[in-house]
């Protein structure tokens, strides 16, 4: 394909991310000054913004910022994070006809009203109007890559309403913009969203599905066509069921009764794991157990459900185990089906941390 340089008019300079401040504002270090910068995209980004990290950044024309950040580099190379530019990128692609799924349509309009939803674009091609939708995928493991990164009741609602249209006259679409070319399969995320999941899933033969491998350069710039990717569906019907293994993490930086710092509960459970994730999360007036203790200290918390037909538990604990702060006291609190680990600091802020999350994740379908 012909070079594409989404930001061809602006230049782009690196930044160092110190902290995330908000969803959409990250601290940057710009040669030795710290800047706020805005951040366009919602996701969670654990696996991709760990303090110490090389982003590139804009600078902005006006507003409360003055840069945003737009892409984050990695060893395989830049992951564009400005989820706006994935439609731009997908428009250019449809008009070049670089999309082997869809070299026949060619986009009309872009924003469409139809239904109680706006979609990203309205294609016409050699027999029904289509419907297409874009989603920013960010998400990867060391072969596979996953979206969303956090719940999504807008996902959700589009697929249900394509699913709908596509009986109304219409053919319906979603492209997966996977921004990184190291990927060689896409998966919905079934551990963070499972209704979003099971709505793809049983629309799947109503709407078409695809997901594109963007091999970005290190200069932020396309010169290659991107790649369609597998969609192994039968792994994620098979793992996609409410069992396997929470991680609960509790910020008890402010604690008086345990040591302070932020917990890790490992929960397993053969059934009902969303239950199992709720009681271990809930306040209660009443002590009874482990879990109502660490609630009636924390701060906040924040859950990893991970699902999975195996056991993974115990070898969940194993892995974290290095990492983690622990002192005799704290391991006698582990009983079975439940194993905590203690942290100086926000396990989220480790890569190697997350690296355990992703592992057991993602990197275990492959």
């Amino acid at each position: 394909m012909n070079l594409y340089d989404p930001f061809k008019n602006e230049v782009k300079i690196k930044g160092t991310f110190i902290v995330r401040s908000n969803r959409f504002v990250v601290k940057c270090d710009i040669d030795g000054e710290i800047f706020d910068c805005h951040l366009p995209n919602p996701g969670r980004l654990w696996e991709l913004l760990f303090p110490g990290v090389t982003l590139f950044l804009v600078e902005n024309r006006g507003g409360k910022t003055a840069y945003t950040a737009i892409a984050v580099d990695t060893l395989e190379g830049p992951v564009l994070l400005h989820t706006h530019k994935a439609n731009d990128l997908v428009e250019e692609l449809l008009k070049n006809r670089e999309i082997p799924s869809f070299r026949e349509k060619k986009p009309i309009k872009r924003e469409i009203s139809v239904g109680k939803s706006r979609f990203d674009f309205l294609l016409k091609g050699n027999s029904r109007p289509t419907l297409l939708e874009v989603k920013s995928c960010t998400l990867f493991g060391k072969r596979g890559s996953m979206f969303p990164d956090a719940p999504s009741e807008r996902a959700v609602r589009h697929v249900k309403e394509l699913e709908h249209l596509s009986s109304e006259g219409y053919d319906a679409a979603v492209i997966f913009v996977v921004q990184s070319r190291k990927p060689e399969w896409f998966l919905p995320d079934f551990h963070t969203d499972p209704k979003f999941a099971d709505a793809i899933y049983h629309a799947r033969d109503r709407i078409e599905v695809v997901a594109l491998s963007v091999p970005w350069r290190s200069d932020l710039t396309l010169s290659e066509s991107p790649v369609e990717l597998p969609i192994p569906w039968e792994k994620m019907r098979y793992e996609n069921e409410d069992r396997g293994t929470s991680l609960i993490v509790y910020d008890l930086t402010g604690a008086d009764e345990l040591p302070p710092g932020h917990y890790v509960l490992v929960v397993e459970t053969d059934e009902n794991l969303s239950s199992a994730t709720t009681k271990a999360v809930r306040k209660r007036r009443r002590i009874v157990d482990l879990e109502d203790r660490l609630n009636s200290q924390r701060r906040s918390v924040k859950t990893i459900p991970i699902r999975s037909s195996k056991k993974l538990g115990r070898r969940i604990y194993e892995q974290l185990y290095p990492l983690s702060s622990m002192d005799e006291g704290i391991a006698k609190l582990s009983y079975d089906g439940r194993w905590l680990l203690r942290f100086e600091e926000s396990p989220f802020l480790l890569k190697d941390f997350v690296d355990v999350v992703v592992a057991n994740r993602i990197d275990r379908l492959s």
